[in-house]
């Protein structure tokens, strides 16, 4: 495809991009207006992590990673489970460890 992709997550954040969209202090709802223009492919990125974007799907953004672990709930606390796969996911639904969904993580939306 004609990207020279590096290895690492950071790296990668940092890459030369047609567009590059720094929304670490931003809104969900900021997030979802850039994500919703966005196309496929757009690489999307919180500390540690980076994910594809796969399109929205009745408002509700998906993609797609390899993913080590994700918290989900049990009762009022919540647990790590380990997952140490490809995953496709809700960015609004999945959650870390601290409780805030994948979207209120992500840091940096990459357009290539």
């Amino acid at each position: 495809f004609g990207y020279d992709l590096p290895n690492a997550p950071y790296a990668q954040s940092e890459m030369e991009c047609s567009q590059k969209y720094v929304v670490r202090s931003s809104s969900v709802a900021k997030k979802l207006e850039i994500l919703a223009s966005a196309p496929i492919g757009t690489l999307l990125h919180f500390d540690g992590h980076i994910m594809l974007f796969l399109g929205m799907n009745d408002g509700v953004p998906y993609c797609i990673s390899s993913t080590g672990s994700i918290a989900v709930k049990n009762g009022e606390s919540l647990d790590l489970l380990n997952t140490n796969t490809i995953m496709l996911n809700s960015l609004t639904d999945t959650l870390r460890i601290d409780g805030l969904t994948w979207l209120e993580h992500v840091d940096a939306i990459l357009i290539p």
